[in-house]
């Protein structure tokens, strides 16, 4: 047996890597990224936080701002996108000023409470605008402290990815 076999993209790999070269400072070009209801979200999303995203065929070009963010005008809406909401919940807490994210009618069911309590260790004021830990989730945006913080490791991976991709970024190490 003779074969040549692609292996598709990772949604969650590449909305990690098109929010890490948002954070840049510089283009960077993502190759073969996986184009997906998620990713297009996540590019949304960069885009009303003036991040600049070229989608080519075979690649996304990222314009980071070195973590210089500037606050949407509107809500950031990403559907069903939960890595997208988990990982654009921590890094909206840098853009100084009011940010809400929301999403569909299932995506307002996810939890985020230990990811917002988190953020609540650091001073940042992100709350779950409906009081039950779920989206829409408003958040006041600025300089992020970091500093000690306690995050449970037992619900999801995603809440400490979120941190972890934001905490460069942080005016203390975290």
């Amino acid at each position: 047996l003779k074969a040549t076999v692609t292996i598709p993209g990772s949604k969650s790999y590449t909305n990690r890597a098109l929010l890490i070269a948002g954070l840049t400072d510089g283009d960077c070009r993502l190759e073969k990224p996986l184009v997906s209801d998620d990713t297009k979200y996540m590019i949304q999303a960069l885009r009303a936080f003036s991040i600049p995203v070229q989608e080519e065929k075979d690649a996304f070009i990222v314009s980071g701002k070195g973590g210089k963010l500037s606050a949407p005008e509107g809500d950031i809406f990403i559907g069903n996108a939960g890595t997208a909401m988990r990982f654009l919940t921590t890094f909206s807490a840098l853009a100084p000023g009011s940010i809400r994210l929301d999403g569909d009618e299932r995506m307002r069911e996810r939890p985020l409470a230990d990811l917002l309590d988190c953020l609540k260790q650091m001073k940042i004021k992100a709350i779950s605008e409906n009081n039950n830990g779920c989206p829409p989730i408003n958040i006041e945006g600025g300089e992020v402290p970091g500093g000690e913080i306690r995050l449970a490791g037992d619900k999801s991976s995603q809440y400490l990815t979120s941190i972890l991709l934001s905490a460069p970024y942080f005016s203390h190490n975290t």
